[in-house]
């Protein structure tokens, strides 16, 4: 299910990108976060004093779960107690890993269609907030100057990289 290494995409609800479009901005997000020395074991970011238990920062595992409402909303309640779907979850790795995002299309598409949003800028906006909490971050202005600096380091369809 992988072609970037680290990287898995489980594609468990049809969405409108396809794995490789996910696959895309996660190496995307992760080769940024690593040029910027944010990844565990780098010396930026909230996880720079992580091992990455052998594995090279920048070749750390980020697991994607595409799912719809009733998925997360599962997930949601098991893990923190919350009842009802939400856009995206984000479970820190162990060592060796960044961790695990779950996002649902179903949310996506409903948020878009609530907020007359770009589907795609808001997908990568929901993988960047996954990302950054991945990667250590809590909600405030450090997440906030990180997360917009991900996004941008991450090409829409028909955009080139900056």
């Amino acid at each position: 299910m992988s072609d970037v290494i680290g990287l898995v995409v489980d594609m468990r609800r049809p969405c409108r990108f396809c794995r490789r479009e996910w696959l895309a901005w996660l190496a995307a997000m992760r080769e940024a976060a690593g040029e910027a020395g944010m990844l565990p074991g780098q010396s930026n970011g909230p996880r720079a004093g992580e091992s990455g238990k052998g594995v090279e920062p920048e070749k750390l595992g980020v697991c994607l779960i595409v799912a719809g409402d009733g998925d997360i909303a599962a997930v949601n309640l098991r893990n923190l107690g919350c009842s009802g779907p939400t856009n995206i979850l984000s479970f820190p790795g162990e060592e060796g890993e960044l961790g695990t995002l779950f996002l649902s299309a179903d949310t996506l598409e409903r948020e878009c269609v609530l907020y007359g949003q770009n589907v795609a800028v808001h997908a990568r906006r929901l993988l960047a907030h996954g990302m950054g909490h991945i990667m250590g971050f809590d909600h405030g202005p450090a997440m906030d100057e990180f997360c917009a600096w991900l996004e941008e380091s991450c090409p829409l369809p028909g955009e080139a990289r900056q």
